[in-house]
């Protein structure tokens, strides 16, 4: 059966409008919306993410990329700020116990920040310090 969107769209307007004499034009129109978001999703898993595994499988023989660059705030922070002048810093214990080294190493972790995480995945070097403030 052909959904006339047209139709439904007023339905839907003179429902707001009107009152709730009209409730039923209401679940129609949210049931057709979680089917098609069901169809989307089924339409992923079964096409999509298959070709995704091969296209990951694929390139583990070529090289990864070189680096990572990341631009973000304190989650993804490898630890700029242990040399300036603030009260938010995380260069003591227990920041850093699960890391490698168990030390302090300015991560907002005990672990591996995101970005860490993504390095680890394309076999790139964890990220360090960049921010280096030397003294005159």
């Amino acid at each position: 059966m052909p959904i006339n969107m047209q139709y439904m769209r007023l339905n839907l307007t003179r429902l707001l409008f009107h009152g709730t004499e009209d409730c039923w034009e209401l679940e129609m129109i949210t049931i057709n919306n979680k089917r098609a978001a069901a169809f989307s999703l089924l339409f992923f898993l079964v096409f999509l993410h298959p070709l995704h595994g091969c296209a990951l499988q694929a390139n583990r023989t070529s090289p990864g990329p070189p680096a990572v660059i990341v631009f973000g705030d304190s989650v993804v922070d490898p630890g700029n700020n242990n040399a300036i002048l603030t009260i938010v810093k995380c260069n003591y214990p227990p920041y850093g116990k699960d890391f490698v080294g168990h030390k302090a190493t300015g991560r907002f972790s005990n672990g591996k920040i995101p970005s860490d995480l993504i390095g680890d995945f394309h076999q790139v070097a964890h990220l360090t310090q960049v921010l280096k403030i030397h003294k005159k």
